[in-house]
């Protein structure tokens, strides 16, 4: 290091050339959960789109189901591609970063518009009135420019995070309102279409509920923007980290992929969210035709929801004791396995009672994958951190993106697959038989998902508490 860049670190950082033992810096609890409001945008698109998008392309729209899944693999292609590529600009050196941040001008770029992208995606023309071609091409062109703005966001706060938030409490503090936040978002995305669509018909509700959710979007926003903003401490550390010479693209992807911790981190979480998506998709069809009953009785899923927000304090404290590991593994199994009963569930109130505490016991796991997501990122990413040398936050949310786009094309190519082998039409009266199909989505399909998420994640992911704990301090101590 040249006597300059010394002098430099010597006056704002002294603490970081010395022999004393660093710790993180704490941000006051209103910081973190300013900054962790900003998930609730995602998770209410997320569930809007989980849970509507299929049934509302298929039912309103007229989109051929078929053509609906090819659209998501060249679509998926296109996400491969794009979010690797924007996480590597990321990290590169910007002008603006010692003035405004390195990644909330980013956060922002993205966050603004894609908060209203989603009025766009529900004011969609049906087949009869352009074809099946016409809605193909615009399907795809709507989704690459989501994406976009998506991907700009989530990238630059998920990276921003671990570069923050490196006391493990905070992080695990953080992690709780998360999971509060999060169930917050489900909450809306559920509530918001279906009581649109019950009030106002299928032809308008969608984009009314659409629009209502934009609004919501750009208040959450603006509430999480204390969080997001980069102090002055962090933004000079960063541009001065920035000077450091950065990997090319692909020898940076390299690297991403040595790293066997986040492998077993992202094989986990890739297959809970095709988990969760799966299953989210299945329920307006569940509802119609095993549940026999109408819209509303979508709202089973509030059940979910109050069992997340139940154990989200829970799990938070176990932490300490079990380890984020252990915390995720006992929450993934239980969570698999409760889909099981999704088999034998039969028809009217009886089923409707049955459906109800199979949801809450699931979101009493759930509460464990979901708050456990930031803290096991930010760890891999700290660990990868320690391999190279280098911060490359912006290239792993990139590369997690990259796998994660293989991941969403799960859901879509599963129920694709169901409707050929069972013959299940939710446009017309089903045998039990075929009904076997769809409670076998809902099901068998699922818990095979989460189990082989959760035996990659147990092979790959080794730390305990006291390895995250000393990781975070070395960094400190190596000025990174």
């Amino acid at each position: 290091m040249n006597k300059e860049k010394m002098m430099i670190m010597t006056n704002e950082f002294p603490n970081l050339i010395s022999n004393e033992i660093i710790e993180p810096r704490r941000y006051p609890k209103k910081i973190i959960i300013s900054f962790q409001a900003g998930v609730m945008i995602r998770l209410m698109i997320a569930n809007l789109m989980a849970v509507q998008s299929l049934y509302f392309f298929e039912t309103v729209v007229g989109f051929d189901v078929g053509l609906y899944a090819l659209a998501n693999i060249i679509y998926a292609f296109f996400n491969a591609i794009n979010d690797p590529i924007l996480g590597y600009l990321s990290d590169r050196p910007h002008k603006f970063t010692k003035k405004y941040g390195k990644r909330f001008p980013l956060i922002l770029l993205g966050g603004i518009p894609w908060c209203f992208m989603i009025i766009l995606i529900f004011a969609f023309p049906k087949v009869e009135d352009i074809g099946q071609t016409a809605v193909f091409v615009w399907y795809i062109v709507l989704m690459v420019i989501n994406d976009t703005c998506f991907a700009l966001y989530k990238l630059n706060k998920d990276s921003l995070f671990p570069d923050k938030f490196r006391h493990v409490e905070d992080r695990n503090y953080a992690g709780l309102w998360i999971t509060i936040f999060e169930t917050m978002g489900v909450l809306f995305g559920f509530a918001i279409p279906i009581l649109g669509v019950a009030m106002m018909g299928e032809d308008n509700g969608y984009f009314i509920s659409a629009v209502l959710m934009s609004i919501v979007n750009i208040i959450v926003l603006a509430f999480s923007i204390p969080g997001m903003r980069e102090d002055k401490e962090l933004r000079e550390r960063r541009a001065i980290i920035d000077t450091h010479e950065h990997d090319p693209f692909f020898k940076g992807m390299m690297n991403v992929f040595k790293n066997k911790s986040f492998i077993g981190f992202s094989a986990l979480y890739i297959l809970y969210y095709a988990t969760m998506g799966t299953i989210m998709a299945s329920i307006p069809y569940f509802v119609k035709d095993i549940l026999i009953m109408e819209k509303m009785g979508e709202f089973i899923v509030v059940a979910y929801i109050v069992g997340v927000l139940i154990t989200a304090p829970l799990w938070y404290k176990a932490i300490p004791k079990l380890g984020l590991k252990k915390v995720a593994l006992f929450g993934g199994i239980t969570l698999g396995l409760m889909g099981i009963p999704f088999m034998f569930v039969p028809s009217g109130i009886f089923g409707l009672i049955v459906t109800i505490i199979i949801l809450f016991a699931a979101g009493l796991a759930d509460g464990a994958i979901v708050s456990m997501y930031m803290p096991l990122l930010s760890s891999t990413i700290d660990h990868g951190t320690l391999m190279i040398g280098k911060r490359q936050e912006g290239l792993y949310n990139g590369v997690l993106a990259f796998i994660s786009s293989f991941g969403a094309v799960i859901t879509p190519i599963i129920v694709w697959l169901i409707r050929i082998i069972s013959g299940y039409d939710p446009k017309s009266t089903n045998t039990p038989e075929q009904l076997l199909g769809l409670r076998a989505q809902m099901s068998i399909i699922p818990m095979l998902l989460m189990f082989t998420g959760l035996f990659i994640f147990y092979k790959f992911y080794p730390f305990t508490n006291k390895d995250i704990e000393e990781n975070s301090r070395t960094l400190l101590e190596r000025n990174l």
